[in-house]
């Protein structure tokens, strides 16, 4: 007798592919396409609603294929507001939020070859934080978000408040994004052609 399958396992596998479809669509576009993607949607960020309004704004350091937000942490740290990035915790297990004063001085290559704070930046105590802007493999049009599938950013995004804002290329959008239990849901989702969600 054949038995049913295991609906988290099905769910694990659509992601998988889901990842992999995604992956091998970032690589069909150029360095050159993503900067100019990257320059818009920091401009979309930057003229919102929602980072106008925040004073403290959790970022985090773009991997090579992601949106390039420095311009927007840049701009952040300029216009006075507190600015924090993720740091994975010693043990691995998800990240922190840790603030920052210098983008240039405060940041170390982190376990996964990303951009972390360093050692000596001071963890976020206050909640709720007023912005955090969200990174993933893919989003779609419910505001729900595919990560890269260890659950860190997701264990991370349980224990802060503010609102959750996707940044995305339009790319990584798709209609609809399988959802197990532990998934957080966005607010709001930027891209360089759209914003979807909370109030611009």
């Amino acid at each position: 007798m054949n038995l049913p399958d295991d609906p988290i396992s099905v769910l694990a596998a659509a992601k998988r592919d889901l990842r992999v479809a995604l992956r091998n669509g970032q690589r069909s576009h150029s360095a050159l396409e993503r900067a100019e993607a990257s320059r818009m949607l920091c401009d979309r960020l930057l003229r919102s609603d929602v980072w106008r309004a925040a004073t403290t704004v959790l970022g985090f350091a773009p991997m090579s294929r992601e949106p390039n937000i420095r311009s927007v942490l840049a701009t952040t740290l300029s216009a006075g507001k507190k600015l924090a990035l993720p740091r994975l915790r010693p043990e691995g297990a998800g990240y922190s939020p840790v603030w920052v004063k210098s983008l240039e001085c405060d940041l170390v290559v982190g376990a996964y070859g990303i951009l972390e704070p360093s050692s000596q930046c001071a963890a976020v105590s206050t909640n709720p934080l007023d912005l955090i802007l969200v990174p993933g493999v893919g989003f779609d049009l419910n505001l729900c978000r595919l990560g890269h599938g260890k659950g860190h950013y997701d264990r991370m995004l349980v224990e802060v408040t503010g609102i959750r804002c996707g940044v995305a290329f339009d790319w990584q959008v798709v209609a609809s994004v399988p959802q197990e239990s532990h998934d957080i849901r966005l607010d709001c989702l930027a891209t360089p052609s759209r914003w979807l969600g909370a109030p611009v």
